[in-house]
């Protein structure tokens, strides 16, 4: 609490602006999905979208397998090759 209090004093001296004691109330909040999803090769990667099923991916340029991540190569086994290749983002729903 004391330092709540600090920063409304502080708000007030700096800005002149005076901050509710419960805050204050976000009636509409807009957000967005970001990333950077690296595959294999970080500088060597294709993106795409499928706008109908609202899908995004992002896949490595060649699918050869060549992992420099220290990744183990024990999780790389049927039914799996033995690489990176492929990363899909799934957009769910909007608030209305």
């Amino acid at each position: 609490m004391e330092r709540a209090q600090k920063f409304h004093d502080i708000s007030l001296q700096r800005f002149g602006v005076s901050i509710p004691r419960r805050g204050h109330t976000i009636d509409n909040l807009f957000a967005a999905f970001s990333a950077d999803m690296d595959v294999a090769e970080a500088g060597a990667n294709y993106s795409s979208v499928n706008l109908p099923f609202a899908l995004g991916c992002v896949y490595a340029h060649d699918f050869e397998g060549a992992c420099r991540m220290g990744v183990r190569s024990s999780i790389f086994r049927s039914p799996f090759f033995a690489g990176a290749g492929f990363v899909g983002v799934k957009y769910l729903a909007s608030p209305d």
